[in-house]
């Protein structure tokens, strides 16, 4: 047992919501306030309480009328697993003192260059199958074989080793999903450009034609 395995029914929710700190990325941050919209409206009646990561997404719950307990605006492509140490921290401290029965994550779920879509995981408490799905993929898109650990000795103790394990597996799922919303961002910016930068030249092309055609009337 654990206290960030335990089922909790208080009826209040820390939501993580990650998204750009800049705009021109197409409908993506559109895409995350939806989203947000949409599980609010879910939870009717519930307290919904939001910590975010990127500008657009503290506009996406001042949107929606959440409370922010916090807000991070300083990672980028180049931020690493140890930077979402204090957003772990803060997830972990909000969770186990003010009785949020769960702690869920909005963010951009990367499948190609051209399919991302907004998606709700659930961070808190731990369920091992989530944790699998995200953190154990290979190429092939199957999980890790399951192992036995029942003959297994664990120095210090095994509840000290599940408090440290599930402590590194929190900090790698929020950089996983950063990375995702990443890719996704990326992604959406450049068809996003790709699409400006084709009406324009239609644009061109249509004023020329209408240039031509005035000067040769006249």
């Amino acid at each position: 047992t654990h206290p960030l395995l335990e089922k909790r029914d208080s009826g209040k929710v820390l939501v993580v919501v990650i998204s750009s700190n800049k705009g021109l990325a197409g409908s993506y941050n559109l895409n995350i306030v939806k989203a947000l919209s949409s599980y609010k409206n879910l939870r009717e009646g519930k307290q919904i309480d939001c910590l975010t990561i990127g500008k657009q997404s503290e506009k996406a719950a001042r949107v929606n009328g959440l409370n922010i307990i916090a807000s991070f605006h300083n990672f980028s492509e180049k931020s690493t697993s140890e930077d979402f140490l204090a957003v772990r921290d803060v997830v972990l401290k909000e969770f186990t003192e003010n009785g949020y029965e769960a702690v869920k994550v909005i963010f951009t779920e990367f499948k190609s260059a051209t399919s991302y879509k907004p998606f709700i995981m659930q961070l808190l408490p731990v369920k091992e199958g989530i944790y699998k799905d995200i953190l154990l993929q290979n190429q092939n898109g199957e999980t890790s074989t399951e192992k036995k650990f029942s003959m297994y000795l664990f120095e210090p103790s095994e509840s000290e080793v599940l408090d440290s394990v599930i402590r590194q597996l929190l900090e790698q799922a929020l950089f996983n999903m950063f990375l995702e919303a990443q890719a996704s961002e990326h992604s959406a910016r450049m068809f996003a450009m790709k699409n400006a930068n084709d009406n324009a030249s239609a644009m061109m092309d249509s004023l020329t034609l209408l240039y031509n055609q005035v000067r040769q009337g006249a």
